[in-house]
């Protein structure tokens, strides 16, 4: 493993450095404080195989308010092996072919909206990236997948990285590359209680933080912003009583665009902090 001194930093997001640090665009989306949450709407597996919904569900996002949708880019073979079968049939069921990819970029930018990519290898990070994706997005299994990460940074493009497996040794050892931290719970959903929101805050020691979020509902979202997350992702399924993969914590177009208005009306609210009057004092 290479050690931190001889990783290159990325040109956004200099952290402890006395220049002002710059942020990651994305599509010509800034990501910062000074922006109401970047809202990432996940399809995962929730096209349940299908290339039509996976194009409804694009244009649901957008209707939705999304930022940006997210896909995931891998096969079965790079997650398991054919010894643990039923994983195996899970992930072969749940993956979004790759042939599928080019056209629902297309379809996407068609219609304003940035699409990229979670990857889980180098081939699927080389794959996405030769298809033009404006960021990457790694997940939590990955965090100790140097490789995988030093690749991505290297490309120059934003990084995502979900936290649900790290340690604070794990963000140490990228400090100051500029990658956004996601805060996540890596139970599929995880409720409120086990949330530890005020995880974002140590998370905003190592650069922008944000949450990927497996709980029903949007309450853990709204939490987020008015603790400072400058990202929410959150999986989206086409409507209420759909019965996909990732249903149990997803949200339908309604939830998500309740939730896009919601955090964004939390980020304007947070106002800057000083103690001010905010009205005549009574008369005596």
């Amino acid at each position: 493993m290479s050690t931190q001194t001889q990783r290159r930093p990325a040109t956004f997001g200099l952290f402890g450095s006395e220049q002002k640090p710059t942020f990651p665009v994305i599509y010509g989306r800034e990501i910062s404080p000074d922006q109401p949450p970047y809202c990432i709407a996940e399809i995962s597996a929730n096209h349940s195989g299908s290339l039509e919904k996976a194009h409804v569900l694009i244009d649901l996002a957008k209707d939705a308010g999304a930022d940006a949708v997210k896909l995931q880019c891998y096969t079965p073979d790079e997650l398991t092996t054919r010894q643990h079968l039923g994983l195996w049939n899970l992930y072969e069921q749940a993956q979004t072919p790759r042939a599928w990819f080019e056209e629902l970029m297309g379809h996407a930018d068609d219609i304003g909206l940035s699409l990229f990519s979670s990857v889980f290898s180098v081939d699927g990070l080389k794959f996405v990236t030769d298809l033009g994706v404006p960021a990457i997005k790694i997940a939590s299994h990955e965090i100790r997948d140097h490789n995988l990460i030093d690749r991505a940074v290297d490309t120059g493009l934003p990084v995502i990285v979900s936290t649900g497996l790290a340690t604070e040794d794990d963000l140490r050892n990228y400090a100051g590359m500029g990658i956004v931290w996601l805060h996540c719970v890596s139970q599929y959903p995880s409720t409120i209680e086990q949330a530890n929101l005020l995880a974002i805050k140590t998370l905003q020691r190592y650069g922008l933080a944000g949450l990927s979020d497996h709980t029903p509902g949007i309450e853990t979202a709204i939490a987020a912003t008015a603790l400072g997350a400058t990202v929410i992702e959150k999986h989206i399924k086409a409507y209420e009583n759909d019965r996909c993969i990732d249903a149990a914590y997803s949200l339908d177009p309604d939830q998500f665009a309740t939730m896009c208005t919601a955090t964004r009306a939390i980020w304007h609210g947070m106002g800057d902090g000083v103690i001010r009057p905010t009205g005549e004092l009574r008369q005596r």
